[in-house]
């Protein structure tokens, strides 16, 4: 998968490099004499010249800033690769990186040919820069049964985007929590030892979101919560989201409402025909700080509380924690 995407960004690059001057040299040495000796439209044959002459001068200022500024040209890309391991049936893979721009993660899904109900996700990521760190996201594929745990792979260094390098991310178990065992292949060989990484909480935006806010920028999944305020049709769009970053960033923008919160989150646990608005709801409630939980109308506090006797566990634990 990495030498696809590596050829096809070559060819890119190419095509970058080399299709002014050739649209140029076009204009200027074939249809720019053929419009003059079949048409005798002299005036049209020296404009195409001048266009042609155009493209040849922007051949040429692309190659002038190639060498003086080549952080200016976007064709230069950054590729991380690697596998994750031992995914368990039901279960599947997102990546995010923690740049603003936060590039793309191709993964792929392959039976674990020594294990059953096991799979791997070999994953590409495509950036322009190279990221610090990259959040790694397992996710339930039962809409109805949302388990998803986010996980901080850090540090990640400008070692990790030679060819030759595979960051390998290896799911194991600590008493009933998944980890991440995660370690560096060198031409298919490990080097070094494995690092252990902990599920990050509930409401922790992770590594994928410190970026955008820090630096005050927007992405598609905007998580400066202080700069931009999501509205209530936007946390309830995106608290129904297949992407679980989206999900996440909603969850604590509703536990982060100061303007008629509860109002919202009434509205959202009365919808028991969709569980990932309800989910989302109980999640905002459990990060919420006491003084303002204590405020929780009454038919608020009943309907968590009948949330304990849900068939769904993650919905039981959380309805628990969001008014112990």
């Amino acid at each position: 998968m990495r030498q696809d995407i590596e050829l096809l960004t070559q060819t890119a690059d190419f095509v970058l490099k080399y299709g002014f001057l050739a649209v140029g040299l076009v204009l200027i040495f074939i249809i720019a004499p053929v419009i003059y000796k079949l048409a005798g439209a002299k005036r049209l044959a020296q404009g195409t010249v001048v266009f042609g002459l155009a493209f040849v001068i922007a051949y040429g200022v692309i190659n002038l800033i190639k060498v003086v500024a080549p952080q200016w040209i976007s064709a230069q890309r950054v590729m991380i690769s690697g596998v994750v391991r031992g995914v368990p049936n039901g279960k599947s893979v997102q990546m995010k990186s923690d740049l603003w721009r936060v590039g793309q993660a191709y993964t792929k899904r392959e039976f674990d040919t020594q294990q059953q109900n096991v799979f791997n996700f070999p994953y590409l990521l495509v950036t322009e820069l190279a990221p610090t760190c990259l959040a790694v996201a397992m996710e339930s594929t039962d809409r109805n049964s949302d388990t998803s745990q986010l996980f901080n792979i850090a540090p990640v260094t400008a070692d990790d985007m030679a060819l030759n390098v595979e960051i390998v991310i290896e799911v194991g178990k600590d008493q009933d929590k998944s980890i991440l065992n995660v370690w560096r292949e060198v031409d298919g060989r490990k080097s070094g030892g494995a690092i252990r990484f902990q599920p990050l909480k509930d409401l922790d935006p992770g590594c994928a979101s410190a970026s955008s806010a820090s630096n005050n920028d927007w992405s598609i999944f905007t998580r400066a919560f202080a700069q931009s305020t999501l509205t209530d049709a936007d946390i309830t769009q995106r608290l129904q989201s297949d992407d679980v970053f989206a999900r996440r960033d909603a969850r604590i923008a509703l536990s982060r409402k100061k303007d008629d919160n509860f109002k919202l989150i009434e509205q959202l646990l009365a919808r028991d025909d969709n569980y990932r608005l309800q989910l989302g709801a109980v999640v905002a409630l459990t990060g919420m700080p006491e003084d303002q939980k204590r405020q929780l109308p009454p038919n608020v506090i009943a309907k968590v509380k009948s949330l304990q006797n849900s068939t769904d566990k993650t919905m039981r634990d959380t309805a628990a924690q969001a008014i112990k």
